[in-house]
Parts: C-alpha cells; sequence; structure tokens
C-alpha cells in the first residue's frame, strides 16, 4: 500500500506527465476519486451498478483475453463483457498499465483517448480488433454526444493527451456534451505542426461532420488554452456562436515558456522532471545524454510514471512534443475576440507552471472585448484537474455554462 504522502507525489506528477506526453505511451493524472481521504489506495467498486444489470457472458476469444489482463492489473473478478473498467476501479495509472499490457498480449496500440468510448471488455475487444489495422485514428474523441446543453469542446494541453478531462467530463453530467481534441503527432507516421494556427486549422477541419455545427462551448487547460481561443477566433469569424470559452490557467504571453526552453539541457531536464525527486540540474551534468534518459526511466517505470515498456526512443518523443508544442506557443500571438471568457487559476504557484510576475490575468485581460471573469481555486497548475480540487473547477465550468445559457 502506498501512503497518502506518496499518494500525492505520483497524482502530482502524473499530471505534470500527460500535459507533455504522447497518448498510447505516457501517464495521465492519477484520479484518487474513491480514496482521496484514506490511508491506503484502496478503490471503491460500484457493484450496485453491476447487480442492476443483465449479465453478458464473455463469448470471444479476444474478450476472454482482455478480460484477463483486467483482473490482472485490477485485482478483481471480471466475468462480464459489459464490465467498465472504471466502475471496477481503474483509473489513470492503471489506464496506462493497461495500454501496454494491451500492447504486449496483442500487438496492438490502443490509444488512451479511447478508454473513454470503449471503457468495456467487449467494447474495448472491439477496438482491439480494429486497430489490427491503422486507419481508425481521429482527433475529435466524442465523450458524451447525447446530452442536450451545448456542447463542449475540451482543446488536449501541450503533450497532446485529454486523459486530463475524463473526471471533469463526469463531474458535469450526463445532460453536459462533451468533445475532446487530442493531437495529431501522438500516432507513427503523424506529423507535428509547427504552430497553434496550423494545429487548430487542422482540428476545425476534422470537427466537421463530427461536432454539432453550433452554437458551441470552447475550453482547454495550460497550452490546450491557446488552441481553444483560437478556435473560438476562427469559429466565430465563420459565423458558428461561441456561448463560452473557459481557459484552465492558460497564459497569453511567450515569454515565461521561452525562458524554459532557453535553458542548458540539464536545467531544462531539471525542472520538467523536478517531481520525480530526481535532484537539481548536477544530478544529470555528470550523465551522458543517453544515461540521463535512462535515469528518467529508471525513476518514473518504478513509480509508476511511465508504462513498464517505456524505452529511450520513447522518451525522446516526449521530449520533442512538448518542445515542438511548447515553441508553437512562444510563437502565438493571440488576436482579440469579440466575446467573454472564464479564466481559473490555481491559488499555488507551481515551478513547472509559466506565470507573469504580478499579472493574475496572466496576460489575458486585454484580449476578450467584453471582459475576463477570473475565478480562483485551491492547488496548483498540476493538481487543478484532479481530486480534490476538481469539485472546485467543475463548479466554476458548471456556474459559467449557466450563466451563458449554454
Amino acid at each position: 500500500r502506498l501512503g497518502p504522502g506518496t499518494l500525492n507525489r505520483l497524482r502530482h506528477w502524473l499530471v505534470k506527465l500527460e500535459a507533455m506526453a504522447p497518448s498510447h505511451r505516457t501517464q495521465v493524472p492519477y484520479q484518487e476519486k474513491d480514496c482521496k481521504d484514506s490511508e491506503s489506495a484502496t478503490v471503491v467498486v460500484d457493484t450496485a451498478a453491476k447487480q442492476r444489470r443483465t449479465h453478458r457472458p464473455l463469448t470471444t476469444e479476444p474478450q476472454r483475453r482482455l478480460a484477463l489482463l483486467w483482473q490482472t492489473i485490477l485485482d478483481v473478478p471480471v466475468e462480464d463483457a459489459d464490465d467498465d473498467f472504471f466502475l471496477l476501479g481503474g483509473h489513470s495509472v492503471l489506464a496506462v498499465r493497461l495500454v501496454a499490457a494491451v500492447e504486449t498480449a496483442f500487438g496492438v496500440r490502443l490509444p488512451l483517448s479511447e478508454l473513454f468510448t470503449a471503457s468495456t471488455v467487449a467494447r474495448m475487444a472491439e477496438r482491439i480488433e480494429a486497430h489490427s489495422h491503422a486507419g481508425d485514428w481521429h482527433p475529435v474523441v466524442a465523450v458524451n454526444a447525447a446530452g442536450a446543453r451545448t456542447p463542449l469542446i475540451c482543446f488536449h494541453p501541450v503533450g497532446g493527451n485529454i486523459l486530463c478531462y475524463r473526471e471533469m467530463a463526469d463531474l458535469l453530467g450526463p445532460d453536459q456534451p462533451v468533445y475532446m481534441i487530442q493531437s495529431y503527432g501522438l500516432e507513427d507516421n503523424q506529423p507535428l505542426h509547427a504552430t497553434v494556427e496550423a494545429m487548430v486549422s487542422g482540428y476545425l477541419a476534422a470537427m466537421k461532420g463530427a461536432v454539432p455545427d453550433g452554437p458551441l462551448a470552447l475550453a482547454g487547460w495550460s497550452f490546450g488554452g491557446l488552441l481553444a481561443w483560437e478556435a473560438a477566433c476562427r469559429l466565430q469569424q465563420a459565423g458558428t456562436e461561441i456561448k463560452a470559452l473557459i481557459l484552465f490557467d492558460s497564459i497569453a504571453a511567450p515569454d515565461a515558456m521561452r525562458d524554459l526552453l532557453r535553458k542548458d539541457e540539464t536545467d531544462y531536464l531539471a525542472a520538467l522532471f523536478d517531481e520525480m525527486g530526481l535532484g537539481d540540474a548536477e544530478a544529470f551534468r555528470c550523465l551522458t545524454p543517453e544515461q540521463r534518459l535512462d535515469m528518467i526511466l529508471a525513476h518514473g517505470k518504478g513509480g509508476h510514471f511511465f508504462p513498464d515498456n517505456m524505452k529511450r526512443q520513447d522518451m525522446r518523443r516526449l521530449l520533442t512534443l512538448f518542445q515542438n508544442n511548447a515553441l508553437a506557443a512562444v510563437r502565438y500571438r493571440p488576436p482579440p475576440l469579440d466575446g467573454r471568457m472564464l479564466l481559473i487559476r490555481p491559488r499555488l504557484p507551481s515551478r513547472q507552471a509559466p506565470s507573469i510576475p504580478g499579472d493574475e490575468y496572466s496576460g489575458w485581460r486585454s484580449l476578450p472585448r467584453r471582459g475576463v471573469d477570473l475565478r480562483w481555486i485551491d492547488g496548483t497548475h498540476g493538481h487543478m484537474l484532479t481530486q480534490p480540487y476538481l469539485d472546485q473547477l467543475a463548479a466554476h465550468v458548471r456556474a459559467w455554462l449557466d450563466e451563458a445559457g449554454a
């Protein structure tokens, strides 16, 4: 069992990794929904939900093989094709372990985003079979398309992964449609786009036919806030009504990110991986570049930060993706927008999160022509989309959508 201090450190770092990492290879925030006040990591399984539905047996070989993987990872019996990974106690750390186990057992790289739409044994087995050919990946992931309210579109943070929004989507309820935009460049042979403008052009093209025409509400965490802003400007110019725009601790000025990118490699790595307890830049200076990657991987795997099968080339891709998107953020200059926006910020500063000294609006105050509504929550940049702070964030999001009539 892990003590609460270890769990908090794991959760904090996993969120930071999520903001940097490719979807099928990397860690995402540890959402300790059922055990945040416990001395252990025991997870409560929703057995009542299982009792309310009819048992559906495992009928195919892929279903049975997958159920055995689930049992190993979740340490609970899995005997129903409609068993849900998250209702059985799965969370982000275990999801990454599952993706790695599926790749080993089936030879298929299942994108983490598909755990939103294929979280049961039957549906996941179908997706594994479908991924025997590589033509199914899409940047738009529909988490809940059936709600009656204005659809909320959430754009990926700097690493391209969207699992950071999963628990927020749950808290917003079944009546709130939620779509998430994951990054091109996550999968093999996908190009990286060099600018925010180019990224958004690709996402808006992909949204046609996959997302209702409008009105829409847009949101983004950190780098995702820049994507949401650019998308709002483009959609508004095209005549789409933007009911609400919500940014989670995003920054409009590039100087802070530029300062991070100007660091030498050892300072850069020490800043990025500070929460892993690797020490300061001096711990890296005596190592070769390959040894630095090996040290990060060794610490990360031992603490469940990375999948067990993550290799040097995967870490290089992680760093390349982060640097590509960070450079895109440095180049971007947000244009004015005819509207109002909500900016949600955490009260505690974080070493990894860029900020502007003396500007609590992070450079946004003059850009929306109808102003910025700034609201604060507890926690840090890396914690804000995880419990116990997520309840505060989701409450602000719901109130803002209600106020906007979305």
